[in-house]
């Protein structure tokens, strides 16, 4: 009889996460399926808890040394025999309707060829950050067709262990490399592969998106997203999907989101990578003539709804290439389209954030992607004397950017004093999530969102810590 479902569970030196993802698997309502447990050659006692398991649907495969996370998705992708497959990662856990929901919504519309969930998101230890990751997911259908044309407003995509699928509707770019792993174009290919996956799936079918979080994402200091490149394989991603929307003739208003989208993300390849402070004269052309792109390839109104040509005319006008051009009122309906947009009306009339930034005040900023970026190059051009970048980004602690080191979050132990502000560069609403971890390293210092300083200043939002120091 043919199998329903294959969960292939990725595994490497992380038993004791392992023992909770299995037994949620095991602990599923749903059970008629087959699990598949690829192991890329633990060294921590591994191999003995599952060979220790009696479960007549559980297959263990054991890598050779030396091969990544991306050699185990393709094994799974060539090894599944069911005809829907959840690549489910080891330090992620189940609830127990997960099968269950996602196989019901395959069964009630046979025709969709994915099916994603929404998740929580917990610490190393399992206790809640955040009950459910994106609060504004809800029960979907995406048509045939229409998640390329969805994306672009929306960003919505499903963190991996949350995504069943079909793989014979995989392209042939994913499963005929199988030899290929190794190969770096084919690494960016796939680092970027879940909403280009969806795509993929969308375009043999619908989708159904599951609201309720339905599983349990783990953030811990050595998890596999803590090494990724911040912009490559993004940019990657991106440049397909506008080729893509302009091979079906997708409206004009699309192609230019998926334009503008391209055109942020090289700039931020080329920002975030860039050592020295000021900025060299390639660097400066190069950036110079993505913003005469930027104004002669897109249309204005275009521009004005765009968050990511928000990013880059502030960038462009902290280098004097232009300033904002924006007329009227534009909707804002997030902290993080309110914060850009203030920033864009800051730099319009010649104002810098930091220009109220007190003497004497130490300066951290979270995170080394566009955003922290444009954050620190603000805090250099109002001449902030002591400014610092911090990140949990292992791929980039050590580098410079914009002639500062990144240093680990964990640096911020050793500050011992309340005259140390770290301001937070996300553009997602996790603000109150990391603001607690900040404070379990230093809780003397005083933490703030960039999105409200943007929009409120300096002065009303750390006012009553102003006046205590």
């Amino acid at each position: 009889m043919p199998i329903p479902l294959t969960i292939a569970l990725l595994t490497f030196n992380r038993k004791s996460f392992l023992k909770e993802s299995l037994f949620s698997i095991f602990q599923q309502t749903y059970r008629n399926f087959e699990i598949i447990v690829l192991d890329n050659h633990s060294t921590d006692g591994t191999p003995e808890l599952i060979l220790g398991l009696n479960d007549a649907r559980l297959r263990y495969v054991r890598n050779a040394p030396g091969h990544d996370m991306l050699f185990n998705v393709m094994s799974a992708v060539q090894m599944a025999r069911g005809e829907r497959l959840l690549i489910f990662h080891d330090d992620d856990i189940m609830e127990p309707r997960m099968v269950e929901r996602a196989m019901e919504a395959f069964g009630s519309h046979p025709s969709i060829t994915g099916v994603w969930c929404n998740h929580s998101i917990i610490d190393e230890a399992g206790a809640f950050i955040n009950e459910k990751a994106n609060p504004k997911l809800e029960n979907f259908s995406y048509k045939k067709f229409e998640y390329l044309e969805k994306f672009i407003s929306t960003s919505w995509w499903p963190y991996p262990s949350g995504f069943f699928f079909t793989p014979k509707y995989l392209p042939n770019s994913i499963t005929l490399d199988y030899r290929k792993a190794g190969n770096h174009r084919r690494y960016l290919r796939l680092a970027g592969a879940d909403p280009l996956g969806l795509m993929d799936m969308n375009f043999k079918g619908g989708l159904e998106v599951i609201g309720e979080p339905l599983f349990r994402y783990r953030r811990h200091g050595n998890q596999d997203s803590l090494r990724t490149d911040l912009a490559g394989p993004v940019l990657n991603m991106y440049r397909q999907l506008f080729k893509v929307a302009n091979r079906y003739k997708m409206s004009q208003t699309i192609i230019d989101q998926y334009s503008i989208t391209v055109k942020r993300f090289e700039a931020q390849a080329a920002l975030i990578s860039a050592q020295k402070f000021p900025l060299t004269k390639a660097l400066n052309h190069k950036l110079r003539k993505i913003a005469l792109s930027l104004t002669s390839d897109i249309d204005l109104s275009a521009r004005a709804l765009s968050i990511n040509a928000w990013c880059l005319e502030i960038l462009f006008a902290q280098l004097g290439f232009m300033c904002c051009d924006y007329d009227g009122r534009v909707p804002l309906s997030s902290p993080l389209e309110r914060g850009l947009w203030s920033w864009v009306q800051r730099k319009r009339v010649g104002e810098n954030m930091f220009d109220d930034f007190p003497s004497g005040v130490s300066l951290s900023i979270l995170g080394s992607s566009l955003i922290g970026a444009l954050l620190l190059l603000e805090a250099k051009l109002a001449g902030v004397g002591r400014v610092s970048v911090i990140d949990s980004n292992i791929n980039r602690i050590g580098k410079k950017m914009l002639g500062e080191i990144i240093h680990p979050t964990s640096s911020l132990g050793g500050v011992k004093t309340e005259r140390h502000v770290v301001i937070l560069s996300s553009e997602r609403d996790q603000d109150d999530a990391l603001a607690a971890m900040i404070k379990s390293f230093a809780p003397d210092v005083y933490v703030a969102s960039w999105k409200q300083i943007a929009e409120f200043g300096f002065d009303e939002v750390v006012d009553g810590w102003w006046r205590k120091l």
